[in-house]
């Protein structure tokens, strides 16, 4: 028995102890030298928000949040609070983006944002898109839906194509002022230039083509009466895309889906632009968000490879080694071997050692270092000014000169973990009733009549109840919600909750 289980711990530091070293080499970030009296006054050039939870430690729950509060920063998004569980609201997502007159939304889109940003807004619209169903219960594609689509598509090409020196330029700047434009159509040109200066290669002709027919669609899209008066012409451009004339009952089906959209021009549905907290909970939130989030890291050179690889890797690995653990132990057994028995179970121990030790493998740049020690500076920064100000807008201007809105230290403070201090600055602002005190424009509380009618909408399987003509048969609350000021505990938990109930039944009606 002794020997065996030596032979069973040797299995083990082998392969736990190769883990080991590679971490050791590759897995530790670079070592910076940092000291509580260190502050900052601004972060970083470029870094965003979201970003910024990753570098400085953070978990991708809390980037998801930094980035949706971002968002409503933009006016991309608002939030409505339908009700209260406990201390939680129950949060459902407004619409809004596009031109705005706010000078104070001007200012909050001139900060940098990437594409994981821009991915998670197109995914909550195409989720909310995706619920338009007809009353058979099938899943209308619709414009908005389409829309969405090519808005997550764009930040996927983005995450490949952009270069660091664009993130934060002038250009990108102006062109952020205008909202992150979900129905811009797609750049075939800036695309394919950047792939050519990317790859020395010139872009491939057919795959240039389909692009470009991609966007021909996207742009008929916005107009769905135009294409309602020439339907043949999207039918042309569907065969086109699919490379082969479309059967006698696609033809229909596409000339029916014209119809459709034109009707549903002439009469828009009040609730397109409404994401009810039932179906928010339920939202597919981080599906690629992290991985984007890793690639505009990666970009700008804070972190040595893209982590989701990484893990990848080094997960699979681990995998790999408990099925070879599992082999070698059942050969032994079989055998009546022990040795080899006890071998493969050793193994299987590494192999599971090497499986959790996957998501440490990601490590930081020398860059990424001095980023991190950069926004532990600026995070003392914030939260010795949080704690010498009874309000958010005491907290911006002589203070902090880079923070020019409530919004951004909000949405900063709790990137770098500083949501317990914001939501007590909240709460003193509140309590001190001081006139023209910081309420986020982007937060609402639905009032009693617009509950009732949520609440009556809601199927009793949690989905969305239907009406005839495929739209939910739910009344916006935004003529009905209020400005009180929110309890921020219950604020910032029913935000967390966006996409906490992912099921595999969230896509049923």
């Amino acid at each position: 028995m002794g020997a065996n289980l030596v032979v069973g711990v040797v299995g083990f530091l082998v392969v736990a102890g190769w883990a080991a070293f590679a971490w050791l080499r590759k897995g530790r970030d670079p070592h910076y030298a940092d000291d509580a009296s260190v502050l900052l006054p601004a972060p970083p050039p470029a870094m965003t928000a979201a970003t910024a939870t990753v570098i400085a430690g953070g978990d991708e729950r809390t980037a998801v949040l930094t980035a949706l509060l971002d968002l409503a920063s933009r006016d991309e998004i608002a939030f409505v609070a339908e009700g209260r569980d406990g201390r939680r609201d129950r949060v459902g997502i407004r619409f809004t983006g596009g031109e705005t007159d706010d000078p104070r939304v001007h200012l909050n889109r001139r900060d940098p944002i990437g594409e994981a940003e821009s991915w998670l807004l197109g995914e909550m619209k195409a989720f909310r898109a995706s619920r338009n169903r007809t009353s058979g219960g099938r899943e209308e594609m619709t414009p908005e839906l389409m829309a969405a689509g090519m808005q997550m598509f764009n930040a996927m090409v983005g995450g490949g194509m952009h270069h660091a020196e664009d993130d934060d330029s002038f250009a990108a700047r102006a062109a952020r002022e205008h909202g992150l434009g979900s129905g811009t159509p797609l750049d075939v040109d800036a695309m394919v230039a950047a792939y050519t200066a990317k790859t020395g290669k010139p872009f491939p002709e057919e795959a240039r083509k389909r692009f470009e027919l991609m966007a021909g669609m996207q742009r008929a899209m916005t107009d769905p009466a135009a294409v309602a008066a020439d339907p043949d012409k999207y039918v042309a451009m569907l065969e086109m895309n699919a490379g082969h004339p479309l059967k006698p009952e696609e033809r229909e089906e596409a000339h029916r889906q014209v119809a459709a959209w034109a009707a549903g021009a002439s009469q828009p549905d009040p609730d397109a632009s409404y994401l009810p907290a039932a179906d928010a909970r339920r939202l597919q939130a981080t599906f690629l968000f992290g991985a984007l989030l890793g690639r505009y890291a990666q970009r700008h050179g804070w972190v040595a490879g893209m982590p989701l690889l990484a893990n990848l890797r080094w997960a699979l690995l681990g995998v790999a080694e408990v099925v070879a653990g599992v082999v070698i132990a059942g050969l032994g057994n079989q055998a009546a071997v022990e040795p080899v028995r006890w071998l493969g179970l050793g193994v299987v121990a590494g192999g599971v050692a090497t499986f959790l030790v996957a998501r440490a493998m990601p490590a930081l740049s020398k860059d990424g270092a001095v980023m991190k020690a950069q926004l532990a500076a600026y995070r003392r920064t914030l939260q010795q000014t949080f704690a010498q100000t009874t309000s958010l807008d005491q907290a911006v201007g002589g203070r902090l000169p880079w923070l020019e809105t409530p919004d951004q230290a909000l949405v900063w403070g709790v990137a770098l973990g500083l949501r317990k201090d914001v939501e007590a600055l909240l709460a003193r602002s509140a309590a001190g009733a001081s006139t023209g005190a910081f309420r986020p424009s982007w937060y609402a509380t639905a009032s009693a009549a617009a509950r009732s009618a949520l609440t009556a909408a809601v199927a009793p399987r949690g989905g969305m109840a239907v009406s005839p003509s495929g739209g939910t048969a739910i009344a916006t609350p935004d003529a009905a919600a209020t400005s009180a000021p929110p309890d921020p505990v219950a604020m910032f938990a029913g935000i967390e909750a966006i996409g906490s109930e992912r099921t595999s039944s969230s896509s049923s009606a």
